[in-house]
């Protein structure tokens, strides 16, 4: 007997020759399909037994039906008289009788224990690429296709996906920290994330990078509804103890530790954890002086020390940079911007730094500057940021030149698996984030796309946020990341389903059911409330 897949296969060529004799599909060069597509699909002689790996495809109702006009069975193939569809999910089952009296049952997918495995894989395939199951809704929706239940998602979401997740990050992360072990000096960089772009948020997420290989090490999610936790503000020193903590369980000690200026971290870093090199990004230190100039710059009198702005952005990274790690020599480089922008390029009250690095200035180059003259209101006004306090007392913690800009892409790219306007439950808020330090720390490494003859690609835009330097600039196309543990997570899923394989969840500490600060009241007693205090109900009783 010939199977399904091939007989439409045959039928669909066989269509094509009764058109043309000659008809050849690998020369068909129809619109709708390339051909890497044709050959995918027209060649596969074998359907693969791991329902993983076997293609799916999206069938409408009245092609389906053309199925089901004779009777399935080769011996009868008699009409069918009735049809049946049942609906359980994204699995539909079809039950036809012909005019001989056969039965037959049809099923669009296979099952794995009385599950469809649409339903499991769809489920898993919805998490596991960072989408949420109300955009699938939504799609599924505009197309009138029916797919798995929301109950049913976040069952399957709970029992299979969440343990595989947990696992694959446990594994991936213990064979990181293992070869972290053997290194003497370890830098890392460190932030948290909230949940929400205002200042509300209910979840932080703080995380650690090894910043010389750029793999995320360690990372904690913390709730407001933690008992433990007092607001929103507390979480983030609350996780960078549990993160540093963590890694000192699994022998990990960290050297130099680079976050941002949070004074809470701070003092943590000085008082608890005072063996560790406490730096502060440079990136976060050059974008507060940056503000305060922009500041300055607009006020009546300030106007040409806008046009100073970048070059001294310029100037502080190179003084961070060339440093060598002596606090003194930087906080000399920094305030040699004050004679450097008024046309003053040697001087003599500084111990280690007395002439600019620059090649000497010709006196066509001289007449092309704005120079900021000695006592106008410009000059004292950058005088004031250089010679700032506590800007020259923060320069010692930027003298390794340690920055988290990776980091920070990293938090980008988990926008893509937690979005900030989606609200997450504690759990599925630490799956989407295991999910997506696998996904950073898997691709690590990407080397720059090429085109096909060999040349390196490049996207050219236009930076929206640069107020400074309007000009257009180029930024390197990575190669097309790959998902092969995608398909190992889905195989997993399907593991636990038929071999009934258990793996853990991740430790959560009990939080309250909500964050609210009372007991919640019955759902009738708030409406009641609500209906009679509206603002037209009260204009009426006046």
């Amino acid at each position: 007997m010939m199977d399904t897949e091939e007989h439409l296969e045959l039928q669909s060529l066989s269509d094509h020759a009764g058109d043309d004799p000659d008809y050849d599909p690998a020369t068909d060069t129809d619109s709708t399909l390339s051909d890497c597509d044709e050959m995918e699909y027209t060649c596969t002689p074998t359907v693969p037994q791991n329902v993983v790996e076997e293609q799916k495809f999206l069938v409408f109702e009245s092609s389906l039906a053309e199925l089901f006009v004779r009777c399935r069975k080769p011996t009868c193939l008699s009409k069918v008289i009735s049809l049946q569809k049942s609906l359980f999910g994204s699995r539909l089952i079809v039950t036809t009788r012909c005019a001989a009296g056969c039965s037959s049952t049809w099923s669009s997918q296979p099952t794995l224990n009385k599950m469809g495995a649409g339903n499991l894989l769809l489920s898993a395939a919805v998490l596991f690429s960072g989408n949420t199951y109300t955009r699938l809704h939504d799609i599924a929706d505009h197309l009138n296709m029916p797919i798995v239940g929301e109950t049913q998602f976040y069952n399957i979401q709970k029992r299979y996906l969440f343990p595989v997740v947990n696992e694959t990050w446990l594994s991936m992360q213990i064979a990181i920290l293992d070869g972290l072990s053997t290194v003497d000096r370890i830098v890392m960089s460190g932030d948290g994330r909230c949940d929400s772009p205002g200042h509300c948020a209910k979840f932080m997420t703080y995380t650690l990078m090894d910043e010389e290989m750029g793999y995320i090490t360690e990372f904690c999610v913390l709730s407001t509804a933690d008992p433990n936790v007092k607001n929103s503000n507390a979480m983030e020193p609350m996780g960078l103890r549990k993160c540093l903590d963590s890694l000192q369980q699994f022998g990990i000690n960290v050297a130099v530790l680079t976050t941002d200026r949070h004074v809470t971290i701070r003092k943590i870093m000085r008082l608890e954890y005072s063996s560790i090199t406490h730096q502060f990004d440079v990136w976060h230190l050059v974008k507060s002086i940056t503000k305060r100039l922009t500041a300055l710059s607009k006020i009546k009198g300030n106007e040409p020390l806008f046009d100073w702005i970048q070059s001294i952005n310029n100037h502080f990274w190179w003084c961070a940079e060339s440093c060598n790690g002596d606090a003194e020599v930087l906080r000399e480089r920094w305030q040699s911007v004050v004679y450097h922008t008024a046309g003053i390029h040697s001087w003599s009250d500084k111990k280690h730094f007395h002439t600019c690095r620059h090649d000497p200035l010709s006196d066509e180059d001289r007449k092309g500057i704005s120079w900021l003259r000695v006592g106008s209101p410009s000059h004292d006004a950058l005088q004031k940021v250089v010679q700032d306090k506590t800007v020259l007392k923060d320069l010692g913690h930027v003298t390794m030149f340690c920055h988290t800009g990776q980091l920070e892409v990293y938090h980008s790219m988990l926008l893509k698996y937690a979005p900030k306007r989606q609200h997450f439950s504690y759990a599925g808020m630490v799956c989407r984030t295991q999910l997506a330090a696998i996904d950073h720390n898997y691709h690590l490494g990407r080397k720059q796309a090429t085109t096909h003859s060999g040349e390196k690609r490049y996207n050219v835009v236009y930076p929206k946020t640069s107020s400074h330097s309007k000009n257009w600039v180029a930024k390197t196309i990575k190669q097309r990341k790959e998902y092969p543990y995608r398909a190992d997570m889905m195989k997993d899923v399907v593991a636990m389903r038929m071999l009934g394989l258990s793996k853990s969840n991740p430790q959560l500490p009990p939080v309250k059911p909500n964050t609210a600060p009372i007991e919640k009241v019955s759902k009738c007693d708030v409406v009641e409330k609500t209906t009679l205090h509206t603002r037209f109900s009260c204009h009426k009783q006046r």
